[in-house]
Formats: C-alpha cells, structure tokens, sequence
C-alpha cells in the first residue's frame, strides 16, 4: 500500500474538476478531500476498519448537491462489523443514501433495514460474512432496481452456509 512520509494521507482537494473517482481507498486518501471535488460526478471507494471514514462518505453522498448527475457509486466497506448500534445506524445510513448503486460489504450485520429504509437506487448488494438471523431475500425482493445479490459465508437462523448464493430478481 503507497503511504505518504508522514501518513496524513495523499491529497486530493486540489482536484476541483475531476469527474470520476476510481479506487479512492480512505487508508491512503483524506475522505474530507471529497468536499473540494465539486464536479465529481462517479465514486468507486473502499473503507477499511475506520467507522470515521465510512461516516464522512456517507454524508458527502447525502449532502452531494447534484444527485441528478451522480452516477452509480460504488462503496466497498471491510472490517466493519456492526455490533454496536452506533456501527449499524452508520449501516443503516449508508444504505439509505439516496445515490447509492452497489454495496460490497465484508463484515457482520445481523440482520439488514427493512425494504423501506433502502434506497430504491441499490442495483447491486454484496454481503460477506453478514451472519444475518433471517433470510434477506424478502427483504431485497422488495427493492425496484436491484439487479442481482450476492452472499457469502451467511449465517441464516443459526445455521452458516459456507456457499455462495447468488440471487437475481424473478428466478
């Protein structure tokens, strides 16, 4: 992983005019930085381990003035596992967030929002090592764009399933 001499992180504030942000990993780069890109219209980002950095991500996408032009982020999240309720309500914001498309997340949950507390622009879920209690299929069923869900290593009522489902509306 590329680190700066001083760990503060790259900086990349000064990129007022980029559009697309790909591979924005808030290990090596500032999440505040996201603020200053006023024109960035595309986010492929990962937080790892930090509850802060998934915060500040969460409200730069529900204060992202220009949703209509905001297209399809993607947010990875890992080693966040919710089992306080501070982390889940962090959860439960993220997947509220209106512009959210795709969410990969690497961690336990328990148990997800019910259908209406998801955006209804969630094309795409990833959950690995989610450990729910009850089969999310009722829930995710409900939501209009979803295209497809994945889970692995999940936990249903007690029992863990070690395969991989994968889930596509109407099969």
């Amino acid at each position: 992983m590329f680190q700066t001499p001083n760990n503060d992180g790259l900086y990349l504030g000064s990129l007022k005019e980029l559009e697309t942000l790909e591979n924005f990993d808030t290990r090596v780069c500032n999440v505040g930085d996201l603020g200053e890109m006023k024109k960035l219209r595309h986010l492929s980002s990962t937080v790892d381990g930090n509850l802060e950095d998934l915060k500040q991500i969460v409200h730069y996408m529900n204060t992202t003035s220009d949703h209509a032009n905001f297209l399809r982020p993607l947010i990875t999240v890992k080693n966040i596992d919710c089992f306080t309720e501070e982390r889940h309500s962090v959860f439960r914001k993220l997947i509220n967030c209106q512009i959210l498309h795709t969410l990969y997340m690497d961690g336990h949950l328990g148990q997800i929002p019910p259908h209406y507390l998801i955006t209804s622009s969630l094309t795409e879920i990833v959950l690995i090592g989610s450990q729910l209690k009850e089969d999310p299929m009722t829930t995710l069923d409900k939501l209009p764009e979803i295209a497809g869900t994945r889970i692995a290593r999940r936990r249903i009522c007690g029992e863990e399933n070690e395969m991989l489902c994968t889930w596509f509306p109407g099969t």
